[in-house]
């Protein structure tokens, strides 16, 4: 079993080599390479704050992520930056859950910038069903969150085209309403 340091500012994890090479794909890279970092088998996360590295790390071991935890977006960014899709899908997740009217263009912001699909999705849902003041000219600046949003409301209309043609469709007309 080889072992591999995992430093951050403040903070040194030493964690298997076989964990790391099989949950990320940049670990995978970095540690078949013939890098600096694979011969001595340690590597420096830079500006990565301790507690998002633990988490990130904890989380390839199957550890969940703790209902305190609250630095969702720097763990999106870290999820991006080691390759791990299933890490970035929960940090949305997480991110989706605490959307509001106020952090709505952030999260889309975010979405965009670590093309994180699942956060774009749920802000394009969120703009489309529940912001009360849509800010059109910052949302058309978010290419990804703009075509979700238009993908949505193209299905909207299909579905209310084709209820408003049968028109005695009782079912269509709830399940749109709710």
């Amino acid at each position: 079993l080889r072992w591999f340091l995992m430093t951050a500012p403040k903070m040194s994890l030493i964690k298997s080599i076989s964990i790391l090479l099989f949950r990320s794909p940049f670990f995978r890279a970095a540690l078949s390479a013939p890098m600096l970092e694979n011969s001595a088998s340690q590597m420096e996360i830079k500006e990565c704050r301790p507690a998002v590295l633990s988490v990130a790390v904890n989380y390839m071991y199957g550890v969940a992520i703790g209902k305190e935890f609250v630095e969702e977006a720097e763990l999106l960014e870290l999820a991006e930056r080691l390759q791990m899709d299933d890490l970035k899908k929960e940090a949305s997740k997480r991110l989706a859950e605490g959307m509001t009217e106020e952090n709505y263009l952030e999260m889309g912001k975010l979405a965009e910038k670590f093309m994180a699909e699942d956060l774009v999705e749920c802000c394009a849902e969120f703009i489309l069903f529940k912001a009360e003041e849509v800010e059109m000219e910052m949302v058309m600046k978010m290419p990804l969150v703009t075509c979700s949003y238009m993908g949505m409301a193209k299905e909207m209309r299909e579905t209310l085209i084709s209820c408003y043609c049968c028109r005695s469709c009782s079912e269509c007309t709830t399940s749109l309403i709710n």
